[in-house]
């Protein structure tokens, strides 16, 4: 009995100790991707596919920007700013270094004079008389006297001056292979306003003295100071041009009103007035902006640089570093840049109310894009403002034209004409139109004389001050009134016909 028991707890024993050494079979697992391989592989995908499509858009507004050169090449327009850069002048019809000696002798002239000089520039050249009587009347004896010491002592340099005026064409050094234009240093604009000064001055002093010639000679000089810088391809310098050309005018009017000039004076001044409308347009100016534009915006077009880019564009914000970073924008906003220059330069130089509406849309446009357009909104000057002040400049040479004519009317008959049909001539056949509203320009007389204006972009006759367009290029002559040795005025030299007009 007690052996089988043994027995059998001997086999139990020796069964779970095979048991024991049996390997265990555990069954094969199948591979399930987790969430972070998920992740792993949508990222790329994303990646990939937005690396993708940044390619195939940039490469779409890359193709849209080479269209638009293409079209003004095909124009023959300039591109970029080295094409702005003119043949090679002889050396005989340059006249820089003729002018940077008359610079270098005003210079002195500036300092020897010291506050005379200073009070010249600064208070009496705007005049410092009581005005109301005509340009002259605005002048005092002690601003007459200061114009003759700057201009007696300005002789040498304005000897100079002429010589290199003679040339026909001062060529400053441009380098027109920078990518930069803007960067620019125009060395040339300080001294050309003194010189205009000076001319100014000079041809006052002539117009008190009752020297004409003298003066037309001063007016001469200024707009031939004007032509001498038309290569220049910057607009700061074309406006600058265009004030000094308004200092002529202002001589022009007070000759007209203090003295009765020969049929070939007339003539010369028509001349330079007709000569200065026909040579004045904003669109080559234009033109040059959108070149040194296309110049800048095409060097930083590939860059990855947002430093650079922020710099350029003072901009702030994550807009600038997304431009930076996106090639895709950086060619939209080129392409936008010379699509709004495209069509600025075919209305800048309109006349009339359409053309005024038509570049109101586009700066209105440019005011609405996002920040995204960088460089469109930091290269693209303001139209309107530039464009008025072309237009104010033109009406004042056309009404100047006419004054001419009115002047001479009254010079010679006694009185003033009933309409300006009275006044035309082979010069001039039709009544000038209005710059602002393409209609033509008003002739009024005054108690003292008569002015010129056009109608502004409304079509209305407001009285030649209603309506700021009609003020910003009205003309005015007022002829001065003889006063008796008591200083009265002399009622019958200012109106003896009895119609509230002077003589």
């Amino acid at each position: 009995m007690t052996d089988n028991v043994e027995k059998e707890a001997i086999e139990r024993d020796s069964a779970s100790g095979e048991a024991q050494d049996t390997p265990i079979k555990i069954p094969d697992a199948k591979w399930k991707p987790g969430c972070l391989t998920y992740a792993i592989a949508s990222f790329l995908l994303v990646a990939v596919g937005g690396w993708l499509g940044n390619w195939f858009w940039a490469r779409s507004e890359r193709l849209a920007f080479e269209a638009e050169i293409k079209a003004i090449q095909d124009r023959g327009e300039p591109v970029w700013f080295v094409d702005l850069e003119p043949e090679p002048l002889p050396e005989e019809e340059d006249g820089l270094q003729l002018f940077l000696a008359a610079a270098k002798s005003l210079e002195q002239t500036r300092q020897q004079t010291g506050a005379v000089w200073t009070s010249f520039e600064q208070q009496h050249l705007d005049g410092t008389g009581p005005g109301g009587n005509g340009v002259m009347s605005a002048y005092s004896a002690a601003d007459l006297a200061n114009f003759r010491q700057i201009t007696t002592a300005s002789t040498p340099a304005l000897d100079l001056l002429r010589q290199s005026l003679d040339r026909g064409t001062i060529r400053w050094p441009i380098d027109f292979k920078t990518e930069i234009p803007y960067a620019l240093l125009l060395e040339g604009l300080e001294p050309q306003r003194h010189f205009a000064n000076v001319l100014k001055a000079e041809g006052l002093v002539a117009i008190a003295d009752g020297d004409t010639d003298r003066a037309i000679t001063s007016i001469q000089d200024m707009f031939r100071l004007i032509d001498s810088g038309k290569e220049e391809p910057f607009l700061i310098s074309h406006l600058l041009r265009v004030a000094f050309a308004t200092f002529a005018m202002h001589e022009i009017k007070a000759l007209l009103e203090t003295h009765d000039l020969t049929a070939e004076q007339r003539s010369e001044l028509d001349d330079m007035l007709a000569h200065a409308e026909a040579n004045f347009r904003l669109k080559d100016c234009y033109m040059a902006e959108r070149a040194s534009s296309i110049t800048m915006i095409a060097s930083i077009a590939d860059s990855a640089e947002p430093e650079m880019i922020g710099s350029l564009a003072q901009a702030e914000g994550p807009s600038w570093w997304i431009y930076a970073n996106l090639s895709a924008l950086r060619y939209r906003d080129m392409s936008k840049a010379v699509s709004i220059f495209n069509s600025v330069i075919e209305h800048i130089d309109e006349t009339g109310p359409q053309a005024t509406a038509d570049l109101e849309a586009i700066e209105n446009e440019i005011s609405t894009l996002s920040d995204t357009y960088l460089m469109t909104k930091l290269t693209l000057p303001s139209m309107t403002s530039m464009r008025r002040s072309g237009l104010r400049y033109r009406q004042q040479l056309r009404g100047l034209r006419v004054a001419l004519r009115v002047d001479q009317f009254y010079r010679t008959k006694g009185n003033f004409p009933n309409s300006l049909t009275d006044v035309l001539d082979e010069s001039m056949p039709e009544i000038p139109q209005g710059t602002y509203s393409n209609q033509p320009v008003v002739y009024r007389t005054t108690p003292t004389g008569f002015v010129i204006y056009g109608l502004g972009t409304n079509g209305i006759d407001d009285g030649g001050g209603g309506d700021q367009d009609e003020s910003d290029g009205l003309v005015e002559l007022e002829y001065p009134t003889k006063t008796s040795a008591d200083g009265a005025v002399d009622d019958s030299a200012a109106d003896s016909s009895g119609d509230g007009l002077p003589n």
